[in-house]
């Protein structure tokens, strides 16, 4: 279990890591007014994320911004740690319960591209 958990606090510590880096404006929102495509910006200085992207795409882009992503990780930090300290008393030999377990491998799902991701994690 404690590979899992490895795994899990690295991915998101990077992923903290990478939206602390390009932290600039808490805020991005896409401008379909621009021409044939819009552009996605911070609202703070108007400096471009990404250009010639369509309603979709920018909408997927502004949804993920730097401050959901810096929420995310809060939230997958506090899951992680209640489903590690779910009561043991409901396992034989103290191993973290099967729910709780599956869950973690629910949320490791997220990162299985990644090259440390162990396929007998996978969630049929």
């Amino acid at each position: 279990m404690n590979e899992i958990l490895n795994f899990l606090h690295a991915r998101i510590d990077e992923d903290e890591a990478i939206a602390k880096a390009i932290h600039v404006d808490p805020i991005w929102e896409y401008d379909e007014t621009s021409g044939i495509s819009g552009i996605v910006y911070e609202c703070g200085d108007g400096a471009w994320i990404a250009d010639k992207v369509g309603p979709v795409n920018g909408a997927h882009i502004t949804r993920q911004d730097p401050d959901r992503t810096l929420r995310e990780v809060e939230a997958k930090r506090a899951t992680i740690d209640i489903l590690t300290h779910w009561p043991k008393w409901v396992t034989p030999q103290n191993l973290i319960p099967v729910p709780a377990l599956t869950a973690l491998r629910h949320m490791a799902s997220v990162y299985a591209g990644h090259p440390d991701y162990r396929q007998e994690w996978a969630v049929s």
